[in-house]
């Protein structure tokens, strides 16, 4: 009873942190600035301004543990937190866990610092578990829409418009979603000055995905030796479609190892109890006709 009680404050205190940081789990639209780049604008929860005295020693933290890595991480979720920040978190998750911990000593029944030492290892754990999933989540939402996204393109340039055109007329027609906005921050970093070429690199490298590096490589390669780019999105839409079938298959082949675990400890037991429970009991209670 303990234990749920604890568990129960433990939840109550993450839903709280969700619904008065709801800004943790968007990015705001790209902005643009003067200096022929985009940036992507970051509005900092209030909470961090209170911590930013440990921004030196988070900023010399990140730079320990590879800044550029955290910052590919946290684009590629498309989380509002800069590196010092995310770093601020894992901070704040263990002083939170120190004062639970010392604020309900009685639910620990003594064992306060095996506990105190699982909350801090779960507190460098969490986020980082956090981010892994949101990032995942994001990355099977652009692979499911990239076919149909290189179909429209493909379509729209057969047409006679160029992909610049072609890229703004998909934005302005297809559902928002992580792929769109990441085709809407191409336009963007391509109208103030950013090259087709760098600015198909970033998306690539924002997305992190090889899917889309081989998306970005094959707009390159014909932009540089000037084939056209229907022929290149062709190509791309078929071989997409082909990895999504294969895909497919793989998962398929996959489902009935995933059956086993299932199969084995939920359906067997109850399979056996109802073929073998009425002989169990007639046996209890007096024996089996014939077999004496």
């Amino acid at each position: 009873m303990l234990y749920l009680i604890y568990l129960l404050i433990l939840a109550s205190i993450v839903l709280l942190a969700i619904s008065i940081y709801p800004q943790f789990l968007r990015r705001p639209l790209p902005v643009l600035r003067e200096d022929s780049a985009v940036s992507r604008q970051i509005k900092r929860p209030a909470i961090f301004k209170f911590m930013a005295l440990l921004m030196p020693i988070n900023k010399a933290i990140v730079d320990k543990l590879g800044r550029k890595n955290l910052e590919n991480r946290i684009l590629a979720a498309n989380v509002n937190l800069l590196p010092e920040d995310f770093i601020t978190l894992k901070q704040g998750l263990v002083v939170l866990s120190v004062l639970l911990v010392l604020f309900f000593k009685p639910l620990f029944l003594g064992r306060q610092l095996i506990w105190l030492i699982v909350f801090i290892a779960a507190s460098f754990l969490l986020p980082d578990m956090w981010l892994k999933m949101r990032l995942g989540k994001r990355q099977k939402m652009v692979i499911r829409a990239l076919p149909d996204v290189i179909d429209l393109l493909s379509l729209c340039v057969n047409a006679g418009l160029d992909f610049s055109l072609a890229v703004k007329w998909v934005v302005d027609k297809s559902k928002p979603s992580p792929l769109i906005e990441e085709l809407e921050l191409l336009l963007l970093e391509t109208k103030v000055g950013k090259s087709r070429k760098q600015a198909l690199q970033d998306m690539a490298r924002r997305i992190s995905l090889p899917e889309v590096h081989s998306f970005s490589r094959a707009l390159i390669q014909a932009e540089r030796l000037g084939t056209p780019v229907e022929s290149a999105l062709t190509i791309l839409s078929e071989e997409m479609r082909d990895y999504r079938f294969r895909a497919g298959e793989h998962l398929a082949l996959q489902a009935p190892i995933k059956l086993l675990f299932p199969l084995i400890f939920f359906i067997m037991p109850v399979v056996g109890i109802i073929v073998g429970g009425p002989v169990l009991l007639q046996f209890m209670q007096g024996g089996i006709p014939g077999f004496k």
